[in-house]
C-alpha cells in the first residue's frame, strides 16, 4: 500500500499489486506484465482490474481501498475494449478480490465480487460481495478504531 499521510476520517489506500504478485522479483514481474490504465495482465498469474472498495465506519468516516479484482480473460478483454470509451459507463465486472484487505485480511482474499462504474472518471466500484464477509464489509458500519487498527500508520 502507499505510504502517504492519511486523514483519519477519509482515508484512501491503494494496493500497488495483487497479493499473488508481491513475492515475484521485480525483473520477473516486469517481464511477465502488461499494464494499462488500471488493468494488469501477468503471464502465469491472470488478469486484474483496479477497483475501489469503500468501507463505512463509525464517527462519520470512511476508508476507500484501491484493490485489484482478479477477472477471467473474457471479462478483462471486454473491459479493455471499452475502458476509455463511451461504453465504460455501463461496465460491470465479476471477479474475486486479489488483495487481503485489512483489518479482515486473508478471509477477504479471493472473495467473489461484482464491480460497476459509478463515475467515468474513476475505476469501477466493488458494490456487491458474494461471500458473507465481503457482503458485511460493504454494507455494514464498522467500528472506526477496529478498522484503523489494521491500517498502516
Amino acid at each position: 500500500m502507499c505510504g502517504c499521510d492519511l486523514d483519519p476520517y477519509d482515508r484512501h489506500l491503494q494496493f500497488q499489486l495483487p497479493d499473488a504478485l508481491l513475492s515475484l522479483p521485480q525483473a520477473e514481474l516486469l517481464r511477465r506484465t502488461a499494464y494499462e490504465n488500471g488493468m494488469l495482465e501477468v503471464q502465469g498469474y491472470g488478469s486484474f482490474v483496479r477497483c475501489l472498495l469503500r468501507v463505512t465506519m463509525t464517527q462519520d468516516s470512511t476508508v476507500t481501498f484501491g484493490v485489484w479484482l482478479a477477472v477471467h480473460q473474457v471479462e478483462f478483454d471486454r473491459a479493455y475494449e471499452i475502458w476509455d470509451r463511451p461504453g465504460y459507463a455501463e461496465l460491470e465486472l465479476f471477479g474475486s478480490l486479489a488483495n487481503a484487505v485489512p483489518p479482515w485480511g486473508q478471509p477477504l482474499l479471493g472473495a467473489a465480487a461484482r464491480a460497476v462504474v459509478r463515475d467515468t472518471d474513476e475505476p469501477p466500484w466493488v458494490v456487491e460481495g458474494f461471500t458473507p464477509l465481503l457482503d458485511q464489509v460493504l454494507t455494514g458500519i464498522w467500528p472506526h478504531s477496529e478498522v484503523l487498527a489494521g491500517l498502516p500508520k
